[in-house]
């Protein structure tokens, strides 16, 4: 096989992964929570970084996005509370849901939670 040809290839596959990762990487949302560890109540209102998502209704996403985090937090039980990676994964599915209602796309969502 000519070396060449199997320098295109490479090049053109690692340019399409670049290209994947930057796509992937466009629309991502963080939300940052402060929970109380003793208690398992939200010390403060969350925090949200976004990149990439905003559009015209942008301050209303976000606080639209606070209200559906503060509601899942509060309507889980002490069980779930007791174990972040549960309470992070209904954030996720919830924030996902919202977010895709309200403007039709589908961003990277990563929680995080402080233990405070």
């Amino acid at each position: 096989m000519n070396f060449q040809i199997v320098k295109t290839i490479y090049r053109k596959e690692i340019l399409d992964m670049l290209r994947d990762r930057r796509a992937l990487i466009s629309m991502i949302v963080v939300p940052i929570i402060a929970i109380d560890k003793h208690t398992g109540k939200m010390e403060s209102h969350p925090e949200i970084v976004t990149r990439g998502l905003m559009s015209d209704n942008g301050q209303e996403l976000i606080a639209g996005a606070r209200v559906v985090i503060m509601k899942t937090v509060e309507e889980s039980n002490a069980e779930e509370k007791s174990d972040w990676g549960v309470i992070k994964e209904k954030i996720r599915v919830d924030l996902k849901r919202y977010i895709s209602k309200q403007t039709s796309k589908r961003p990277l969502i990563l929680p995080v939670i402080l233990e405070i």
